[in-house]
């Protein structure tokens, strides 16, 4: 049996933009069929690592959320993550506005600080291995210090709508490009999430219940 689990860290939207979010994903899917990340949930990963199976990560998470106030930050545009380093395919995003990433970083950092006591160092690593010698000097620090994605200034908080195959990318860019997403969103949810295959499963979801 094993012993250890991949679990991530993610914010998520307020119910006006989730459903924008699914929106897209819709149209994608009719377009060009299913692609990866297309059924995941709309969110904003903020770490992901390895722990024990047995690891309490929720507690130090369920206490942090208490103390924290929901950031609410500008979405404006697409971003396109050309031949993902993670999954060689055209991952299209919703950005978040260079400045207002500020909110989400604190977010971000208290959160990792927070599990980052409960979880395995080398496994985290080892699920890296394939895609290593794609990865900068920089990233790989951050992947053996922090896990993924990335932290400090290399990171590129987003909501993904899905990674979408080359040969598929054309008809999808045709399509979206010219609506992009134009919204503040209210992050007011922070949720840990397991990984089974390639598919998120919701572990827990706390509302951020702090004073902004």
């Amino acid at each position: 049996m094993n012993c250890v689990e991949s679990r991530f860290l993610a914010l998520e939207p307020d119910d006006a933009f989730a459903a924008e979010v699914l929106a897209f994903k819709e149209r994608v899917r009719r377009l060009v069929g299913e692609q990866l990340y297309l059924d995941h949930p709309p969110h904003l990963t903020l770490a992901m690592s390895v722990f024990r199976v047995e690891a309490d990560v929720a507690g130090p998470i369920r206490e942090l959320c208490r103390g924290l106030a929901a950031p609410a930050v500008t979405i404006r545009g697409w971003h396109v993550f050309e031949a993902d380093q993670l999954t060689g395919s055209h991952t299209l995003v919703c950005d978040v506005a260079p400045d207002a990433k500020e909110p989400l970083a604190r977010v971000q950092q208290e959160a990792i600080a927070a599990a980052a006591p409960r979880r395995d160092r080398v496994a985290t690593r080892e699920c890296y291995d394939e895609s290593w010698d794609r990865l900068s000097d920089e990233e790989r620090a951050n992947v053996e210090q922090f896990g993924f994605p990335f932290v400090g200034p290399i990171w590129h908080p987003h909501v993904t709508v899905a990674s979408v195959r080359p040969e598929d990318w054309d008809a999808v860019w045709l399509d979206l490009a010219g609506t992009p997403p134009e919204a503040i969103v209210r992050f007011s949810h922070l949720s840990i999430y397991g990984i089974r295959g390639d598919e998120p499963i919701l572990i827990e979801r706390f509302a951020l219940e702090g004073v902004g």
